[in-house]
């Protein structure tokens, strides 16, 4: 059986059967990942408590809404990071909140 190498992107028999993580739309094979990183004005220590938690839960109805996924979320007190698996198509701007 052959496997994919770790620098190419097509296997020698089919790139569907390759074990990495690519995702397809009608003409396109991607995997478009995008680190976001974002905090308030003037990096205040307001996302604490309970507030962060209600953050997370509408990250991921923006998420659902844009056809994405999170992969990765850390909310700090004063910023929030994000690796987000984004379609090319909105990989501009994927989180209009």
């Amino acid at each position: 059986m052959s496997r994919c190498s770790p620098t190419l992107a097509l296997c020698e028999w089919s790139l569907y059967h390759c074990p990495m993580d690519y995702k397809s739309n009608r003409n396109v094979v991607y995997s478009c990942k995008c680190h976001v990183v974002w905090c308030p004005r003037d990096r205040r220590r307001v996302l604490v408590e309970g507030i962060d938690g209600k953050l997370r839960v509408i990250l991921r109805e923006v998420a659902v809404e844009t056809h994405s996924e999170i992969l990765e979320m850390e909310v700090m007190p004063d910023h929030v990071h994000m690796l987000v698996e984004v379609d090319p198509r909105n990989a501009g701007a994927p989180y209009k909140i």
